[in-house]
């Protein structure tokens, strides 16, 4: 199906939808809506085995549809699942949402916004779009096969018998066919002058040159199935080196050439010019870009107004650090350079030493623990997630605080190769945490509680379809991530510890400033120097994160916004519903409707409060 055939049966489809008479009357509404879930997810584990194997034992209803292969990453797939979601949202859309439990009114409504959305964003002619996210390039240095696939043989292909030994080489003959694939389409995007910059394009081939030089022996396309093999009982030695054999033969023969036709398709596409590296710079890239955002909370506005909004935040946190640094005795230079100034005394810094992991971890647990002391102010659910702690921590060590922003893996599993990682290093870093003492209270309570650990552990304890489990929703994960470190300060957390106040407005100008940086890059034509010395100036950071930083929002577009729009979205409702409710306005059920619905589109968290509100204010006039 070509681009304008796959646009008509859209525009028919949807109108379709619309028609009324549609609303199946052999079947009670609820169960044509469980049935057609089902559906949607097996169609989903269908188009992509890779999708089905990482959530295995959630969806063990679905393994007839599930392979042991690879996704298929051509065109013609792409359009196949893209014509199927069409027909989904046509099935959905004949569904009288009002016969629905209110749970299912839920689900519903987050699968229609995830529907539509795949459906939109596939008009236009380039990147990649699936069910979940977009991005306006198909290769990049955070994302594509070439990178997705060793991660996911390595985290997601459990090896726990011969059989799964067998099918990890069956699968790893399907990466170079995968692979191609990509630049395939890669090649097209490019021929419509569609392609990322230069220094991205660099760092894809210094990615796929990395892979394509690893020595066999140290491939983690071959140690991966040697470790899974070295752990079965009872193996047939003779059947173990042959499987062996035979993945150092894909390697060789089929994998490795298949970098390389992507080492020298980037190579080729290299343009050696400079200009816009934004999606300005592209055919349909300012649209594209007011479509990312539209997709964000329902209080819709332009890359110019989310400018501002950056902007004036920027300006009213640094003006009250400026006071704050002022009380710590520095008073001058801009206030990036005095936080600089603030966070490099060594007494500051956790140093990578015993003492010095010591003294992080101490310093971890007292700053979770005076939060648990606290929880009950604002929560009347919060189920332990002492686990969770335990084992996130030593994910936080060696970790930057400008980056926990970022989802740590969830539920502790493994990411894909992206910008959610945690930062690594080849060699032992200088310090444990990678910045001042003060920054680590904000960090924790982003990352454990009341931020994201707590999120998780009441998300583990409601019923989500399979399928809405492996959605992000950024603006709602984010942005509660950042409404939390609000939340400590509401608490008083911060009311005797001045420079951990410091640090928590430091996390927030962060956030602030990527509002500016990103709507700079896509839709005022900043440069990659500009936009990295404004993060920089701002915020005080080092330059090479921060271009790191940069590099992600270039190839990742509007992601950097849905921390602040979630943040201030929530914020939002919470003012609406204390305005509505007055002094019956309860903080804590407040919270219930926000997190006991597990992750969803904020526009669906608004109906749920707008509901709450509605029933609140029926149960004051009785």
């Amino acid at each position: 199906m070509n681009r304008l055939q796959y646009f008509m049966a859209f525009s028919c489809l949807l109108g379709i939808a619309t028609l009324s008479g549609c609303q199946p009357k052999h079947k009670a509404a609820d169960q044509v809506f469980e049935n057609l879930v089902y559906t949607i997810t097996r169609e989903e584990i269908k188009h992509s085995p890779e999708l089905g194997a990482k959530f295995e034992d959630k969806i063990k209803s679905f393994s007839d549809a599930q392979s042991h292969s690879l996704d298929d990453r051509s065109t013609a797939s792409a359009s196949e699942i893209q014509v199927t979601r069409l027909e989904e949202l046509q099935s959905l859309s004949a569904i009288n949402k009002d016969l629905l439990s209110p749970t299912q009114k839920n689900t519903y409504d987050t699968l229609e916004i995830l529907l539509s959305n795949s459906a939109r964003f596939s008009t236009f002619v380039f990147g990649e779009t699936d069910l979940f996210s977009t991005r306006p390039y198909v290769i990049t240095h955070l994302d594509g096969a070439y990178l997705e696939l060793p991660n996911f043989l390595t985290h997601s292909h459990p090896i726990n018998s011969l059989r799964d030994a067998q099918e990890y080489v069956e699968r790893l003959s399907s990466v170079a066919n995968a692979i191609d694939d990509e630049i395939d389409r890669f090649s097209l995007d490019v021929k419509k002058g569609i392609m990322p910059p230069d220094f991205i394009l660099d760092q894809i081939i210094t990615n796929a040159q990395l892979i394509y030089n690893a020595p066999t022996e140290n491939s983690s396309f071959v140690t991966t199935l040697q470790y899974g093999l070295e752990y079965l009982e009872d193996l047939d030695v003779k059947a173990g080196q042959s499987l062996l054999n035979q993945a150092k033969l894909a390697l060789e023969d089929q994998i490795r050439p298949a970098y390389q036709r992507l080492i020298d398709t980037v190579t080729q596409a290299k343009s050696g010019m400079s200009g816009p590296i934004g999606l300005s710079a592209i055919k349909d890239g300012k649209n594209y870009y007011q479509a990312l955002l539209n997709t964000y909370p329902s209080q819709t506005k332009t890359p110019q107004e989310i400018h501002d909004i950056g902007l004036n935040l920027v300006a009213e946190i640094s003006s009250e650090l400026d006071l704050m640094l002022i009380n710590q005795e520095l008073s001058e230079g801009a206030v990036a350079e005095r936080l600089i100034q603030l966070g490099t005394p060594p007494e500051y810094l956790f140093e990578n030493t015993q003492e010095g992991h010591q003294q992080f971890l101490q310093m971890l647990d007292m700053h979770i623990s005076s939060m648990e002391e606290k929880l009950s102010q604002a929560f009347s659910t919060y189920p332990s997630a002492s686990n969770d702690i335990e084992a996130l921590t030593a994910q936080l060590m060696h970790s930057t605080p400008e980056n926990f922003y970022q989802s740590p893996p969830t539920q502790l599993e493994e990411n894909t190769t992206s910008s959610d990682e945690l930062p690594t290093a080849s060699t032992a870093p200088q310090y444990v945490f990678s910045g001042p003492i003060w920054s680590l209270a904000t960090f924790s309570y982003h990352e454990t509680i009341p931020g994201r650990l707590l999120q998780n552990a009441i998300r583990q304890t409601i019923e989500t379809p399979p399928l809405l489990q492996l959605a992000s929703f950024p603006t709602y994960v984010e942005g509660w991530d950042l409404y939390a470190e609000d939340l400590a300060d509401e608490m008083g957390i911060y009311a005797d510890a001045p420079l951990d106040r410091i640090g928590y407005l430091q996390s927030l100008l962060f956030q602030a400033a990527r509002l500016v940086v990103d709507t700079g890059i896509h839709d005022q034509n900043w440069s990659r120097e500009q936009a990295t010395q404004y993060l920089v100036d701002t915020t005080g950071y080092s330059y090479a994160l921060m271009q790191t930083e940069v590099d992600q929002y270039i190839v990742h577009p509007t992601l950097a916004c849905a921390a602040i729009l979630g943040r201030n979205e929530i914020r939002r409702l919470r003012k609406q519903a204390d305005q509505a409710l007055g002094n019956k306005f309860n903080l804590k059920a407040f919270h219930d409707v926000l997190l006991t619905n597990g992750a969803r589109p904020l526009s669906v968290v608004e109906t749920d409060i707008t509901d709450w509100i509605s029933k609140q204010s029926q149960i004051i006039q009785e």
